[in-house]
Formats: C-alpha cells, structure tokens, sequence
C-alpha cells in the first residue's frame, strides 16, 4: 500500500511537471484594432498595387504566394488572439495567405509566412524575454528565428523588425505604411529578384532608400 501511495505521488508529480506553462502565448497583451471602410478599402487598393508592380517587376517571385485567407482561416487568427480583431492583420492575410512554398521574400530579411505559421510561432513562445513578440504576430520571418512582427497593442498596429542580439527594434509604421515601402521598393527596383525567382535587394542602394523612408515616417 507504502509502495503504490508512493508511485501516486511521483506520477502525480511528473504529470504536473509536464503541464503546459500557465504564461503561455494566450496570457501576452492583446487589444482589437478596427479600420473605418475608407481605410479597408485604401489598404485594399494598396495591396492590389503591390500585385501589380510585383507581376511586373518579379513575376516568378509574385508566383509564389499562395491564395488569400479563408473565413474559416481568420476565424483561427481571431481564437489564437483570445477573440481580437485586428483589421489590417486581417486584411493582409485575406491578401496572400503566405506562400505556395517557403522563401517568399519582399523586403531584405523578411520571408512571408501563413496564419498558421504566425499562430505556431506566438504560441512557441513563453512569457519571460518575450514580451514585445509576445504583444505581436510575426508577418514574415528571416529563416534565423527572427523578422518581421506587427505590434498588436499599438494604436495603430505598427510593423517592426526585430533581432535577438539587437535590443532596438526598428519601426517602419503601420501596416498599410510598411505596404506602401515594398511597393516603392520594387517599383524603384531597390527590390527585384533573381533568375530562379529569389528576393534580391540592391544593397547599393537600400540603404539610403530604407533610411529616407525611416526618417520621413520617424519611426526608427
């Protein structure tokens, strides 16, 4: 009887030991952010353009995306933000639901990724050492763990880029603004691709581009 109380205990201890942390993802900061119509439909109009100049200026790039979110696929964005509606995330995802296949870049560093990859990699993370990726969904990734991230508890919501071993995090403006970059990065073929259909930056040139665009939106 000694013995089974016993291994009770050791059992009980061990189940509780592999329980899911109680700071899990759905514990980090989360607010809805809504858009007027106008700002939907300017948005909208934005990220048609982005198509546009894409087809245009990297055809095998833009071939890659993958069709735009589902009802059904929001509705999964919405549960794993405990209910939140966030317009221009949402919109963005309505746009291209992330890529055909993996290395999909648009911007230097920034690979996009799917609902359900941004789900899967919010809930990867955990409460300490997180909390500005925590109060964000990743948008596109850099293929190291970092990227790009949308800061959901901003008003409006802001892009930024992020790296571990930075601690300042550099801000390129809503999400609608950051739009508005890529499709001058391409039409000015700062951005473009490569014969295989890889992203390609002009580093010549991006960095007095990226710095312009910085300063006029003083978000850096």
């Amino acid at each position: 009887m000694k013995y089974k109380l016993l291994l009770s205990i050791a059992l009980s201890v061990l189940f509780l030991g592999c329980e899911k942390p109680a700071n899990s993802s759905k514990n980090f900061k989360v607010q809805s952010s809504l858009m007027t119509e106008s700002e939907i439909s300017s948005f909208d109009d934005a990220l048609a353009k982005l198509d546009t100049v894409m087809s245009e200026k990297a055809p095998l790039l833009h071939g890659k995306f993958a069709p735009g979110a589902t009802d059904e696929d929001i509705a999964q964005l919405r549960e794993a933000l405990g209910g939140h509606e966030i317009t221009s995330l949402e919109a963005w995802f309505r746009w291209h639901n992330g890529p055909k296949e993996r290395f999909l870049g648009l911007v230097p560093l920034g690979e996009v990724v799917s609902i359900k990859q941004a789900i899967e990699y919010r809930e990867s993370l955990s409460m300490a050492g997180a909390s500005l990726r925590g109060s964000s969904v990743m948008i596109m990734e850099d293929g190291a763990g970092d990227g790009y991230f949308l800061d959901i508890t901003s008003d409006p919501p802001r892009v930024f880029y992020e790296m571990m071993e930075d601690p300042y995090p550099t801000y390129y403006g809503s999400l609608p603004e950051f739009v508005d970059f890529i499709i001058k990065g391409f039409s000015s073929e700062v951005f473009s691709e490569d014969a295989k259909g890889w992203f390609v930056e002009d580093e010549d040139r991006f960095e007095a581009f990226e710095k312009n665009y910085l300063d006029k939106h003083n978000k850096h």
